[in-house]
């Protein structure tokens, strides 16, 4: 058992380093979708689809985020540490191996998956170090109606532990019971716009059609319950959120969210 906690430990919160970034006003171009301060489509209207590129926090740039033509995420990355997730999908676009990567943009943690038939989302995998020589765990997916149980077993000696991920009929990730690292994420109160959370690497599990507006998140030690207020441009999906936490009228951080027209 506590072979598997540390083994899969951090897998369930991308656990991303704040820091300033600072741009050259020559090389800044919101209008160029190469340029680091890319503020989005010009114009979008109703009906357009869009794929988030770029997620800041108060301002600094938590995460970027890359497509396939199919429109597909292959990466995530935060572009000042380096560290984020590489894709690797097949020929069909299912999602194959993904790259936990450190700081620096080394291969920290690798998972590799196994589908069923025809289906889109994975019933089985492996959790390994490519740095060690460590055993992989085996991870099992199983989905019932609205809820997916995540379950990791050590072979060597049979331990196992399972995370169990609850949707509402809408396909929006309502609670997340991690029981890997002591946590529960619990989502609600979602609106009738178009979500984002699509640039997750896992959306078997994390993933959510509309955005929550309320999100609480206990861990041993600590609790957050937070309200996210949104604007949303034209096509329906949020350019911001003022985040407060409940019960305050005092906003703790402004989230924004920048977007390229799909192909």
């Amino acid at each position: 058992m506590k072979t598997i906690i540390k083994k899969t430990i951090w897998l369930f919160f991308i656990t991303i380093v704040v820091t300033s970034c600072s741009k050259d006003k020559e090389y800044c171009d919101p209008n160029d979708e190469e340029s680091p301060c890319y503020a989005g489509p010009s114009a979008v209207s109703p009906g357009d689809k869009l794929l988030l590129v770029e997620w800041k926090v108060n301002g600094k740039i938590i995460e970027t985020y890359q497509y396939n033509t199919q429109n597909l995420l292959t990466d995530v990355r935060n572009p000042e540490t380096g560290g984020g997730f590489d894709l690797t999908r097949d020929n069909t676009g299912k999602l194959i191996r993904l790259d936990h990567l450190a700081a620096g943009g080394n291969v920290h943690l690798r998972e590799e998956y196994s589908y069923g038939g025809t289906g889109d989302k994975p019933v089985s995998g492996i959790l390994y170090s490519p740095n060690d020589n460590n055993d992989p765990l085996t991870i099992r997916y199983t989905y019932s109606q609205n809820t997916v149980t995540q379950t990791f077993i050590d072979e060597d000696d049979g331990g196992t532990v399972t995370n169990t991920y609850t949707f509402d009929n809408k396909g929006n990730l309502i609670n997340a019971n991690l029981v890997t690292t002591g946590s529960i994420i619990e989502n609600g109160n979602y609106d009738d716009k178009n979500g984002n959370l699509a640039s997750q690497p896992w959306p078997w599990k994390f993933s959510a059609v509309n955005n929550p507006q309320a999100i609480k998140t206990t861990s041993p030690g600590w609790v957050t319950d937070q309200i996210y207020k949104y604007t949303y441009n034209q096509a329906g999906y949020p350019m911001k959120a003022e985040v407060y936490n409940r019960g305050s009228d005092v906003a703790v951080q402004t989230h924004e969210y920048f977007y390229k027209k799909a192909n």
